[in-house]
């Protein structure tokens, strides 16, 4: 059982790919005045986040479950994609698609935005355990994560599994993607994953090739991209200042997350 109170809502080996030459990161929160620069592990966390509360104990099983499941499975996935995408080495995308699908979307059900719709409406109809039902909830997409031919994604991801995994990067200087509590973008019949300042992987047609790309960085794309994920998110951060200042004064920075699966 864990033992920590502070629990992560965005996994920090996911967070450190955006740190700045500090080592920080530059956050902006929705209902916030300010860009602020923060370290990674105390930035996206609440206490208490993933602990069941039943006759008068505390049970964060969760938090440990999250960390073998997730961080200590993906995390060096991860590095390894993002490593190789940036020195050009071969990378045996089909591989590892399905499971960065269910990565994704196990960060999409533990977000801090979708846990507040969640308690939300549980509260609504009248729950007394809103927060243990979110914790069973998250435990069974980790089910799902370690056992996908018994618990399947929902329809709405399922669709997913069958596409092609590709890889998009930034090329100009000075731009760079963002990451949020949700670092998904659905555009185009497509799935976006945010993972790097520079990098996006995707989910394509089924008829699309795997491929890694080029972002077209025209016509305000990339930041068309980073207002959908700042959108959706209750947070976003960067290792620029600039972007989450410019993020800070667009039309979503006020806007409640959409909520759909």
């Amino acid at each position: 059982m864990s033992k920590s109170k502070r629990h992560h809502y965005i996994p920090q080996f996911l967070l450190r790919n955006y740190v700045n030459e500090r080592g920080n990161l530059w956050v902006f929160r929705k209902g916030g005045p300010d860009v602020f620069e923060v370290a990674p592990n105390n930035i996206a966390l609440e206490k208490h986040y993933n602990s069941t509360h039943e006759n008068g104990r505390r049970d964060s099983a969760l938090e440990t479950r999250l960390a073998e499941v997730v961080e200590n499975r993906y995390a060096p996935v991860m590095k390894d994609l993002i490593d190789r995408i940036r020195d050009g080495q071969d990378i045996d995308l089909p591989s590892i698609k399905c499971g960065l699908l269910r990565l994704a979307y196990i960060q999409f059900t533990r977000s801090r935005s979708i846990k507040d719709g969640f308690l939300d409406q549980r509260t609504d109809m009248g729950s007394a355990d809103s927060q243990n039902a979110y914790v069973r909830m998250i435990i069974s997409n980790l089910d799902c994560l370690e056992n996908p031919i018994s618990f399947p994604l929902p329809h709405a991801w399922e669709s997913y599994e069958s596409l092609n995994l590709g890889v998009t990067c930034i090329r100009a200087p000075k731009k760079t993607f963002v990451v949020g509590d949700i670092p998904l973008v659905q555009a185009s019949e497509k799935i976006y994953f945010s993972i790097a300042p520079d990098i996006m992987i995707y989910w394509g047609r089924e008829y699309d090739e795997p491929d890694r790309g080029v972002f077209p960085s025209g016509q305000g794309n990339i930041r068309k991209f980073n207002e959908m994920i700042l959108r959706d998110s209750t947070l976003i951060a960067s290792n620029s200042k600039a972007v989450i200042e410019d993020l800070k004064n667009s039309r979503f920075a006020k806007a409640k997350p959409r909520l759909n699966d």
